[in-house]
């Protein structure tokens, strides 16, 4: 899951039975891709999004992929 709900500047990604999630895509509401980025021991900065909802696209060190959406206050 992400938290915290609603993000500010920093969202963490937990997973206890997924793997470690080394990728994630930000999309907005739109469909168009916001940001890609490393994921440093579980969490992304957020600081530059705008408040809105997004989705988030994340890739495990696997290469399974999972969704979650989240909104940034």
């Amino acid at each position: 899951g992400v938290s915290p709900y609603p993000a500010k500047d920093v969202i963490s990604i937990q997973s206890n039975d997924w793997g470690t999630v080394v990728t994630a895509e930000i999309y907005d509401i739109t469909g168009k891709l916001t940001q890609t980025s490393q994921v440093n021991n579980g969490f992304i900065d957020v600081t530059f999004l705008h408040s809105g909802v997004y989705l988030l696209v994340a890739k495990n060190d696997e290469g399974k992929l999972a969704t979650q959406k989240f909104i940034k206050q």
